[in-house]
């Protein structure tokens, strides 16, 4: 951002869509490290935060996201993972299924036997494990935010 010419003049980081977004102006004047948001900090903070979210998705033997949702892509590109990684797109709507999203098959929860999950559109966290939990067999959930 300094590197352009630009100074920060607010961000907020939002963990439960892995973003940061940052109000930026043209300004000579950067502000100080000390003095104005920390953004090199939360930055740094939140890519150890999707990588460790990264990593623990890949220790699964069968993936799956949960939720055909505009946060996909930017989940994905986050976590440094490929949608080829994934045995299919679970989704509960059911106009959505046989499509496919990111190159993946969208199926109903109802077809998943066992594997992990990735839930694509975390604000609907408690929405989606609430479903999950009587359709599925779930072992166990852990909202990530």
């Amino acid at each position: 951002i300094r590197q352009s010419g630009l100074r920060v003049e607010s961000f907020k980081f939002n963990p439960a869509m892995l973003s940061m977004f940052a109000l930026c102006v043209r300004g000579d004047d950067p502000v100080a490290d000390n003095e104005g948001p920390d953004v090199e900090r939360q930055f740094a903070a939140f890519k150890t935060y999707a990588e460790a979210i990264g990593n623990a998705f890949m220790t699964a033997k069968t993936r799956y996201a949960y939720g055909a949702s505009a946060a996909f892509p930017v989940l994905m590109y986050h976590l440094g993972l490929d949608a080829s990684l994934l045995e299919a797109v679970i989704d509960d709507a059911p106009q959505l299924r046989g499509t496919t999203f990111h190159g993946r098959t969208v199926i109903a929860p109802e077809h998943v036997v066992k594997g992990t999950a990735l839930v694509t559109a975390p604000q609907s966290f408690a929405a989606i494990y609430a479903k999950a939990s009587k359709t599925m067999r779930v072992m166990s959930a852990v909202p990530i935010l």
